[in-house]
């Protein structure tokens, strides 16, 4: 096992799963100011990056629907913006409580998490969907 340590601005890999544990993880990862990069599987690679990224940053690959699957550089900034937008359409606030239903491997999922965080609303984690 490393002991190596999520460094301010590099990506340090996220095993993306709506469970207790998986969001602390997250959660402590987002503290050093390492960019997240959320994972599907265990060992799957992460992107090789030449420069520091904005601290609170998440790199996520699309899925290559218009083409090539690359990867993204979302700020903390937008997702602080995503963030009001939805407490301000949806009038959200702490006393609220989010099903975590989708994959935080994918920009939706993940959204809900961070979204739930800066808010401070509850999260409702049960590890997946299945219909």
């Amino acid at each position: 096992m490393s002991d190596a340590q999520p460094t301010p601005g590099r990506p340090w890999p996220w095993r993306a799963a709506a469970t207790r544990e998986a969001v602390a993880e997250m959660r402590r990862i987002r503290a050093s100011g390492a960019v997240l990069v959320p994972v599907r599987e265990a060992g799957e690679g992460v992107p090789r990056v030449e420069k520091a990224l904005p601290p609170g940053a998440v790199l996520l690959r699309t899925s290559g629907s218009s083409g090539e699957p690359r990867d993204l550089v979302i700020t903390e900034e937008a997702f602080a913006a995503s963030t009001e937008a939805a407490r301000e359409r949806l009038d959200l606030g702490a006393d609220d409580i989010w099903w975590a239903s989708l994959s935080p491997a994918h920009v939706g999922g993940l959204a809900l998490l961070l979204r739930a965080e800066r808010l401070g609303c509850g999260l409702a984690l049960t590890g997946g969907f299945d219909a």
